[in-house]
């Protein structure tokens, strides 16, 4: 079957093969530069069927396991140089010549522009993980290639011998019954051991270090040592009091509004500030500090018409009538308006849309503030945080859900953009609202830090939440069902804890529930996982034995990428990672924590200071497992002019 191949393949086909006798590798590379050219520029379906079989009238590619094995790679090498505290910055570039250093994986994959399907389909999990979870992808990826490869090596297996058209849906199935009826319970088991020992060491930690431990974790090795340390503070500080009311809405909603990233200064003046802070444009335009008054906010024209009662009254006069009668009109329904506002104690009105200069002038004659052009975000937060409803028709009445009291309001102009103060209580009245201040050296730098926070900020929200695990029922056969969804919610609740395992008051119940969601990190979750499979081993079939080891490995790829970057000086890093792993395991033979801290050395995990949140880590295995489970049931790549339109319920 011949190929149609991208332009500028065969120069590089020709140079290898013509040197293949002094590089006996040759023949690889050469795979691996066909999937680089393939990824990196447009598909060419060359050996699709429809090329060579006459009457096709689709184009069909076969999907083998050789081709999983390569698109991962190719994906993995990209991530493996950021891989870790102590890794190097990848460059990206784009043909307009911009650059930016970056060590966050969600930014370089998203950043590619690769065209095979399974590549996209690869990145675009990686995407929706990242905005779920916002850690673990490049985690995701080493699992999937450590997993494709596994299997490739073992295809010899007696068990996995069939026909070749139903290999891969044979080892999907297979790799689903253990994880269905092995791997789930092996996690249940991993969480509860982490749970009781929580209960047995929580009485000298509390929450706000263990909130900062994930945080330092987070920004570890992408910004300076004392930056990490401050912008920790910053965070956990602006965080903690969120959780103490359990609003989570809010706190999803705060990094949009409540975070303010501007470049130019140190990292160090970055700061945590009372109040609300949105943009806008400001009448007049230097705003007094006011205190202690009332304000309402407009979603609607404040010289907006009734259309029902007056747009056939101003059709009975002569055209060149009309615009006089209408501003009139406008400015007595301004004018009403604004009386019944003074008369409530409004001193301050902030709109979404812009406000012309004659109703700026009536507003400055009945000494009302104004701020127009917010952001429709910042309204609807606003009415969030506060429970205030916004006026939609200046016609309507005035009700005591549209006002609201603050304790003072001021505006100033900072880098350049006109800035509105806000401070008042909210809903919540154990949450006063606070705004982080945040500084770059430079526009890309302000742009990655404001990643980093995001990141942040995910993570901690999974944090706060309580992990509950589930399993299928016994006579349950959907095997199409995600993987992750076999570990989730009500059936088993691990973190409820027993009152009589772990002597807490009432106060602090909520924050050892919360803070049993942090583990040790550094390949910690990776060695106790292997190190339970390993116990269990012996109770398996042959199998489900295959599984284990497969699996083992797939989980060991995480430590060990991470000690690879951490000594990339070693001399024979392969057996050094392997006494590390013999090391680790005698650690966890006595019921201790252990993992790599930021230098590399293998130690107890609760001194090395290097935390994950468990509910991410979980996601991130069952999430690799679910695609790999999917992409091996996959047998062919179709090619159509566009895809199928998604039948609606209600379509006939």
């Amino acid at each position: 079957m011949e190929c149609n191949q991208p332009v500028g393949l065969t120069f590089f086909e020709n140079h290898y093969l013509a040197n293949s006798a002094k590089h006996p590798q040759s023949h690889m590379a050469l795979n691996i530069l066909r999937w680089i050219l393939m990824l990196g520029t447009e598909l060419h379906y060359g050996d699709l069927k429809s090329m060579t079989s006459p009457g096709s009238l689709c184009p069909v590619a076969d999907l083998c396991l050789t081709d999983l094995v390569n698109i991962s790679s190719v994906l993995k090498n990209i991530i493996w140089p950021s891989f870790g505290p102590q890794c190097c910055p990848t460059l990206i570039t784009s043909n307009t010549g911009q650059v930016v250093f970056t060590k966050e994986s969600h930014s370089i994959l998203s950043s590619l522009c690769l065209s095979h399907p399974v590549a996209k389909i690869i990145l675009e999990s990686v995407k929706v993980h990242s905005g779920v979870y916002g850690d673990g992808c490049k985690t995701l990826i080493l699992y999937l290639y450590e997993l494709f490869r596994g299997i490739e090596r073992n295809l010899n297996v007696l068990v996995w011998q069939t026909n070749r058209t139903a290999l891969k849906s044979s080892i999907s199935l297979s790799l689903y019954k253990y994880i269905k009826e092995d791997l789930t319970s092996l996690c249940i088991s991993l969480t509860k051991s982490v749970v009781e020992d929580k209960c047995s060491s929580e009485g000298d930690s509390s929450q706000s270090i263990k909130v900062k431990q994930v945080i330092v974790t987070l920004l570890n090795g992408n910004l300076p040592e004392d930056v990490v340390d401050h912008l920790a503070n910053l965070i956990s500080t602006f965080i903690l009091p969120l959780n103490g009311n359990g609003d989570r809405p809010i706190l999803n909603s705060c990094f949009l509004n409540c975070v303010h990233v501007f470049p130019n200064k140190s990292y160090l003046t970055s700061q945590l500030v009372d109040g609300l802070f949105f943009t806008g444009v400001a009448h007049p335009y230097l705003i007094k500090c006011v205190k202690t008054t009332k304000f309402v906010i407009t979603v609607c024209r404040i010289e907006e018409e009734e259309h029902d009662s007056q747009t056939e009254y101003f059709f009975q006069f002569t055209s060149d009538k009309i615009q006089e009668k209408t501003l009139s009109y406008k400015m007595q329904t301004v004018k009403v308006f604004l009386e019944s506002l003074k008369k409530l104690g409004v001193s301050l009105i902030v709109s979404s849309q812009k406000v012309p200069d004659f109703v700026l002038s009536t507003c400055n004659s009945f000494d009302i503030n104004v701020f127009s052009c917010v952001e429709q975000d910042d309204v609807e937060f606003i009415s969030l945080y506060t429970g205030m409803s916004p006026i939609t028709s200046v016609h309507d009445e005035i009700k005591e859900i549209n006002i609201y009291e603050v304790h003072s309001y001021d505006q100033d102009v900072y880098s350049g953009k006109h800035i509105l103060k806000l401070v008042c209580t909210g809903k919540l009245p154990n949450w006063r609202a606070k705004s982080i201040f945040l500084h770059a050296p430079s526009e890309g730098l302000a742009q990655q830090l404001k990643l980093l926070i995001r990141k942040c900020f995910k993570v901690i929200c999974h944090l706060f939440d309580d992990l509950r695990y589930k399993t299928y029922p016994k006579d349950s056969r959907n095997v199409g069902r995600s993987c992750l969804n076999v570990i989730e919610n009500k059936s088993v609740e691990i973190f409820t804890l027993n009152k009589g395992s772990c002597q807490t008051s009432e106060e602090d119940k909520c924050n050892v529930l919360d803070s049993s969601n942090v583990i040790c990190g550094g390949g910690y979750f990776e060695f106790l996982l292997c190190y339970l499979i390993e116990k269990n081993i012996d109770k398996t079939s042959a199998e489900k034995k295959i599984w284990a080891d497969l699996v083992t490995k797939m989980l060991l790829s995480v430590p060990q990428t991470l000690f690879y970057n951490l000594h990339p000086n070693s001399a024979n890093q392969t057996l050094s990672f392997i006494n590390a792993s013999k090391e680790a395991k005698k650690f966890l033979q006595g019921n201790s924590t252990v993992g790599f801290n930021s230098k590399g050395k293998l130690c107890d995990g609760l001194t090395s200071g290097v935390v994950d949140v468990l509910s991410v880590k979980i996601a991130s295995l069952f999430a690799a497992l679910d695609l790999a489970i999917m992409l091996l049931r996959t047998n062919s790549i179709l090619g159509v002019k566009r895809l199928p339109e998604q039948e609606t319920p209600t379509a006939r």
